[in-house]
């Protein structure tokens, strides 16, 4: 039985080095409301877009367990995300905008526009329920009461209790060592303080719409719009001066300063003093264990770090506008409008991507496992000694410490040590060894499971093949005839990039072994099983490995040479080199049976192609080739494309029913190493069947006859 490619191919792209990732936690990234108890990425939330003079974005938190709180707001609801599971589920709020449910439990509770969350030392949770001039306090058995704010929309009640106290647009809410509360009344222009007994005063901010009182009283200065707040461990209390485009900070002396921002809006003064900076319109702070204090800078969409040294610089955000980056550093990462800030007990930062509706989370310089290599092959003759023992070197290329363990899933398969401990940027060394005393002849499979609470990347596989041989043992045997193209399973000229496949005997192991990546470089490793195919002694990604055929791509690095000797090593022995033709480009179009009749294609809603769901005139369907030879930019052999697609150098024609297609995009497919997508536009005046003839040209090279597509009127 041959065995084809798949069209889609499982990405698991070692977390960058050094630098961080960021990826997205929660959110599919549209506007709306589906509902709950799904996983948090497929979650849909309604974050408010408008004017930021009067409307203030979102400022999330987490708990003690590490689950993630936000604020829904024009959803009217608070919403969870569990740290353990994923899942997502509302905490607070019927739904409802209005007000309502006072003593009851929360989600029972009326909300109109929740903008922020923060938990006392106690775990009780509090929200601000910004268009009802309150805020909400949720206690752990799950009920609803007002904490502060009579509902009026005004200024007053200072000196008295909190809940008779009339607040304008109340935001970020952040708690001292001692469970006091500090609220941002926004439009009062004040950070007002709650203490545990309810009783409420002015704090910072004399409710003058300005900007002013620097190194004096903070309840003497002039604020404008403060937003978020964040306390470090010194007691020091900073606040989002959003409209004054500064961070202020005040003591626990009650004495304020400028932290960081000239009050000039705008971008600039990266790597130098923190006061020197332009930040625009900053909407939240959060300070890490050492005492770095971080900015949103919501419209650079950027995330700002200042140091104790009170040095500024950028570390999350290129300052472009969108949403792009995940799985790669932050500071490539698109954002837009990062609002809210909260760290993790393991020193992950937590955003609100506002106008992306999603949660994104940076870890910085993570703790990583990297073993290496990520394979290991033993090879021995039945009654023979034992092979020769091999290691695998760990390393932790991160930033802080990590222990791990490692232990083997099979009996004959050892591994030692069986636990350590890793400083940032050490290595150990495991030994592992296979025991073939009791086994008869033949191939066994296991791995080697290295796990670590602390790392980002945990756990990680190496995994082991063991090839127990017959006394005699026959070398991998295949002919030019058997070099067949992975889409039309026609043998002739292979293209560089191109996916193949390789039949023959003695290829590989009796069981087939899929692809597997190299965790150092995130791509499809070149070595599976004991298998290794070379194109002019280059490696080539592997695919699919099985006794009777290999699936394999070629490498980009053939480009303008005319021929390959191909060779398929496996364990200690090799095959014959047999030379194959090399052509530009090679396109074979994939298709539900080998290589013809109706194509592996998509629709333009992503549904497959079929006779029972054709595709209609002037719609977009999505063709899946391979073949494609060079590309612009050069394409990386066994690299899974990821925001970058290099598109052919040659081009590219798509014929549909003998009409030809307007071509809107072709170029290598998201994460699939070696396979090209074309969208293409199906001319109106195609005649319909269930079987329009489909063709794709790169340059002089055609795809094979007899493909496919279904077209409907």
């Amino acid at each position: 039985m041959r065995v084809t490619f798949a069209l889609l191919l499982v990405s698991a792209l070692a977390p960058a080095q050094g630098i961080g990732i960021i990826t997205t936690v929660a959110g599919s990234g549209r506007a709306g409301y589906n509902g709950d108890n799904i996983p948090a990425l497929q979650a849909m939330f309604d974050l408010a877009v408008g004017d930021e003079v009067v409307t203030e974005q979102i400022h999330i938190t987490l708990d003690a367990e590490g689950n993630i709180y936000i604020p829904d707001q024009i959803n009217n609801r608070v919403r969870k995300v569990s740290a353990a599971t994923g899942i997502i589920t509302t905490v607070a709020g019927s739904g409802e905008h209005a007000y309502g449910g006072n003593g009851v439990p929360a989600l029972e509770a009326a909300l109109d526009f929740p903008n922020s969350v923060a938990f006392d030392p106690a775990g009780n949770m509090y929200i601000s329920d910004q268009h009802n001039n309150r805020v909400r306090r949720v206690d752990r058995e799950g009920v609803i009461r007002t904490f502060a704010g009579s509902g009026a929309h005004d200024f007053g009640g200072n000196g008295g209790p909190a809940t008779l106290a009339a607040l304008d647009f109340p935001g970020g809410l952040a708690f001292d060592a001692a469970g006091n509360l500090y609220i941002s009344d926004a439009h009062n222009n004040q950070v007002r303080r709650v203490t545990p007994a309810g009783r409420i005063t002015a704090f910072a901010g004399n409710t003058d719409h300005a900007f002013g009182g620097d190194d004096g009283p903070a309840v003497l200065a002039a604020l404008d719009f403060p937003a978020g707040l964040a306390f470090d461990a010194r007691g020091n209390l900073y606040i989002a001066d959003q409209h004054n485009d500064r961070i202020r900070r005040v003591t626990p002396g009650g004495i304020i300063s400028t932290f960081a921002g000239n009050g000039a809006r705008g971008f600039g003064g990266d790597r130098g003093p923190a006061t020197n900076a332009m930040l625009d319109y900053p909407s939240d702070v959060a300070v890490d264990s050492a005492g770095n204090v971080y900015i949103a800078d919501m419209r650079n969409n950027r995330v700002r770090r200042v140091a104790p040294d009170g040095i500024i610089t950028t570390v999350v955000g290129s300052g472009e506008h969108g949403y792009s980056g995940d799985g790669g550093p932050p500071l490539s990462a698109a954002l837009d409008y990062p609002s809210g800030l909260a760290f993790d007990r393991q020193g992950a930062l937590y955003l609100s991507d506002h106008h992306n509706n999603r949660i994104r989370k940076v870890v910085f310089n993570p703790p990583v496992l990297v073993p290496a290599p990520a394979m290991l092959t033993f090879a021995s003759t039945a009654g023979g000694t034992e092979p020769a023992a091999q290691t695998v070197t760990l390393t932790n290329p991160g930033g802080s410490a990590l222990s791990f363990t490692a232990a083997a899933d099979q009996a004959w398969l050892s591994v030692s040590p069986a636990a350590g401990t890793l400083a940032p940027g050490a290595s150990v060394v495991l030994t592992a060894r296979a025991a073939i005393a009791v086994l008869s002849a033949g191939e066994y499979t296991g791995q080697i499971m290295i796990r670590s609470p602390e790392a980002a990347n945990s756990p990680q596989r190496v995994s082991v093949t063991l090839a127990v041989r017959p006394v005699t043992a026959q070398p991998p045997s295949f002919v030019q005839a058997g070099v067949v193209h992975a889409a039309s399973f026609i043998a002739g000229p292979i293209a560089p990039g191109q996916l193949i496949s390789i039949f023959g005997t003695n290829l590989g192991p009796s069981q087939g072994l899929g692809l597997d990546l190299d965790p150092l470089t995130g791509r499809i490793a070149t070595r599976r099983g004991g298998v290794v195919v070379l194109f002019n002694d280059i490696p080539g990604p592997l695919f699919f490995v099985r006794q009777g055929q290999i699936n394999v791509q070629t490498p980009y690095e053939l480009a303008g040479q005319n021929t390959a000797r191909v060779m398929v090593r496996y364990l200690e022995t090799g095959s014959a080199a047999v030379t194959v033709p090399l052509a530009p480009a090679a396109p074979g179009i994939f298709a539900v049976t080998q290589g013809r009749g109706q194509a592996a294609a998509l629709n333009e809603d992503s549904s497959v192609n079929s006779a029972s769901n054709p595709a209609a005139r002037g719609s977009v369907v999505q063709i899946f080739l391979t073949g494609q030879g060079a590309t612009s930019p050069p394409a990386v052999t066994g690299e899974l494309p990821q925001g970058v697609f290099p598109a052919p150098v040659l081009p590219v024609t798509v014929t549909i029913g003998g009409r030809t297609a307007q071509t809107l995009f072709a170029g290598l497919a998201p994460g699939l190493a070696g396979l090209m997508q074309i969208n293409a536009v199906v001319p109106a005046d195609t005649t319909p069947g269930d079987a329009v003839a489909l063709t794709v040209s790169l340059g002089s090279g055609s795809s094979q006859p007899g493909v496919t597509l279904a077209v409907r009127p």
